[in-house]
């Protein structure tokens, strides 16, 4: 395969996490169109996020994912901001074989770790790597130990298959909530 069919396949997640959101009514906000915006949605992932990286320059989150606070979300209820609102960084990393996106994984989590109090951070992995090659099993364990040590009252970070993303928003924006 080559090098920009693995990119493209990588963002092939990163689409998928937007449509699970859709399902569940967010708008999608790219880039410097947040600006633009007199009224914000209830619900909405704004793409391409900048943020100050751990080199202490800019860098761009994927998604960030801004939502109401609505009834029965008891398991994300530290991710709350005093305004009401629920804010949750996501990462996408995808590998179906040898490379070098599992190298990234330490990087996500040293960012997370440097990051803003009061945002949540989700990272989605996609691909058989990280299931079927002893190394990409390594690296989601070590991606969860890791996670569960810094995570506190004030922010968690949670390492995610796209399937336990998908259930992650059904059970917090399904039918079932609201």
């Amino acid at each position: 395969m080559r090098k920009g069919a693995k990119t493209n396949r990588s963002g092939k997640v990163l689409e998928y996490v937007f449509e699970q959101l859709a399902h569940y009514g967010f708008q999608q906000i790219n880039g410097n169109k947040l600006d633009d915006l007199i009224v914000y949605p209830s619900r909405f992932v704004h793409t391409h996020s900048k943020y100050n990286t751990i080199f202490e320059t800019v860098g761009y989150h994927e998604g960030l994912i801004v939502a109401d606070k609505q009834n029965g979300q008891d398991f994300l209820e530290y991710d709350w901001l005093p305004s009401g609102r629920i804010m949750i960084v996501v990462e996408c990393k995808f590998q179906s074989g040898s490379g070098s996106v599992d190298e990234k994984i330490p990087y996500i989590i040293e960012s997370f770790k440097e990051s803003q109090v009061g945002y949540n951070w989700v990272l989605v992995l996609d691909g058989n790597w990280w299931t079927k090659n002893a190394r990409g099993q390594a690296v989601v364990q070590y991606a969860k130990v890791k996670a569960t040590q810094f995570n506190n009252e004030e922010r968690r970070l949670l390492v995610l298959s796209r399937h336990e993303f998908k259930e992650l928003v059904m059970r917090a924006w399904g039918k079932t909530n609201g």
